[in-house]
């Protein structure tokens, strides 16, 4: 009801306790697959995605009933089709629809099935395939029953008709445009019937209403995006922008900031329409949402627009606020998420993945996924290099284990935090590999490593024969040629 409501914060919060019980009672693979559901819901709409698939990923380890495990892979899929991961979007479609295929109708499932399926189609520029999907839910369905899962699908509809029109404007296919005008209009009857309570409905609908004005432009022959009119469409949008703001959603609102910039530059206003487009590209880049950050670029290359600075500070901020999150500036996260940024504080700290796991209450492989990533982001190709990489900036030095802390005065030394991860990584090289007439310069290193956490652990100043630079740190734990030589 909360979340239905668009009370997101208060839905997270409830489901949260709720998933506690139910572990505590041992229904944790039942009723906690529910409120795993209800958790990462408005986790979703929120805007806090990385915490939401972690919720996810929990909750399918249990291995849930299999309708209930439906709606996490919907929620999944969700994420990744505005990640722009469509391999995985797709995925989740084809499994949502091995389960519900022949089963009784449910609102709640089929419906929002409808409209990823649809949006799927629709990133894959295949609009006739999902014009056809819209039409088949018109058919098949009775949006009546549930406005909160209808309006999200007759949004999509909309946007199906949009791009099929454009597509047959473009291809002057008389027929498909005529279809893709039967469609959107019984869209309109539909819209017509359906309430819109709570928040996140109205918002829906005023989107609807802007996305349907946007297919009719589509069908006289225009681009989506170009008016001939005055500000009609950039009253709609912004209209539709407030309510998504209102409801706390970044996602669709930066979708909406969009639509409205699209709009104010097709009508002249440059000002109004850089604005719009910076707040949305602020948003787009925070949540990650990579195919709607290259539309946004996209329009401001085509308006010579510059997206460097931000479009208002407290508009550009009230949005990640309310998602929950303190954003940490981005050149000193070095281009990694806020989740990637604490993992690599606690790779740094020489923590496992497994204590990783623990620490941040996740899933030993979404560790491991975020662990990958930072290598990849770093460009760096072990554990032990990214940890040399944030010893060598502060404001990246991770919490440090109990008992083990910085020795006064070793500035200018690698920290024993990375002589603890870098021990770490060559002891479980020498485990595999054992006694190697090339090994002994690992072996060496090994020992100075052993000597420089021993001493650290005791509190006491290693001498000045197991003191390690930066320099010798750096080449212990980023080139390890000697490694690659003895495989």
């Amino acid at each position: 009801m909360l979340e239905a409501a668009g009370l997101h914060e208060q839905a997270a919060a409830v489901a949260r306790e709720g998933l506690a019980t139910a572990r505590e009672h041992g229904l944790a693979r039942t009723y906690g697959a529910v409120l795993a559901s209800n958790l990462a819901e408005p986790l979703v709409s929120l805007g806090r995605w990385d915490e939401a698939e972690e919720v996810i990923e929990r909750a399918l380890q249990l291995f849930p009933p299999r309708v209930g495990r439906t709606y996490l892979w919907r929620l999944a899929g969700d994420i990744a089709l505005a990640r722009g991961d469509l391999a995985a979007a797709a995925e989740s479609v084809a499994s949502i629809r091995a389960v519900l295929d022949g089963t009784r109708y449910h609102d709640q499932y089929l419906l929002p099935l409808a409209r990823l399926e649809t949006e799927l189609l629709l990133a894959r520029s295949r609009p006739a395939e999902a014009l056809s999907t819209v039409e088949d839910a018109l058919d098949r369905f009775d949006m009546l029953r549930g406005p909160g899962y209808a309006w999200p699908l007759l949004v999509a509809g909309a946007r199906a008709c949009t791009a099929a029109a454009a597509a047959a404007a473009a291809a002057r296919d008389g027929a498909f445009i005529a279809k893709a005008a039967a469609i959107c209009g019984r869209l309109r009857t539909e819209a017509s019937k359906l309430a819109a309570d709570g928040l996140a409905q109205p918002a829906h609908q005023l989107t609807f209403a802007a996305e349907a004005g946007r297919a009719d432009r589509a069908r006289a022959g225009a681009e989506p995006g170009e008016l001939a009119q005055s500000g009609d469409m950039r009253t709609a949008w912004d209209e539709a922008a407030q309510a998504w703001e209102a409801a706390g959603q970044p996602y669709p609102l930066a979708l909406a900031l969009l639509r409205s910039a699209e709009a104010a530059l097709s009508v002249g206003d440059r000002d109004d329409g850089t604005t719009r487009l910076r707040h949305a590209a602020a948003l787009a880049q925070r949540l990650g949402a990579r195919p709607l950050s290259d539309d946004i670029a996209l329009l401001a290359r085509r308006a010579r627009i510059s997206l460097d600075h931000p479009a208002d500070d407290a508009d550009a901020q009230a949005a990640p606020g309310r998602a929950g999150h303190t954003q940490i500036p981005e050149p000193e996260r070095l281009g990694l998420t806020a989740r990637e940024f604490e993992v690599l504080r606690l790779l740094a700290a020489g923590r496992s993945n497994r204590e990783i796991a623990s620490e941040l209450f996740i899933s030993v492989k979404t560790a491991s996924v975020h662990v990958s990533n930072i290598l990849g982001k770093l460009s760096v190709t072990s554990r032990g290099e990214a940890a040399a990489t944030a010893h060598r900036r502060p404001g990246l030095r991770g919490p440090g284990r109990a008992g083990l802390r910085r020795t006064p005065g070793d500035r200018g030394h690698t920290d024993v935090l990375g002589a603890h991860s870098g021990c770490r990584c060559l002891r479980r090289f020498t485990a595999r590999v054992g006694p190697h007439p090339q090994a002994w310069p690992v072996y060496r290193t090994l020992h100075l490593l052993r000597r420089v956490s021993h001493h650290n652990r005791s509190g006491s100043r290693p001498g000045s024969g197991t003191m390690i630079s930066a320099s010798a740190s750096d080449v212990i734990l980023d080139r390890p040629t000697t490694l690659r030589a003895c495989r």
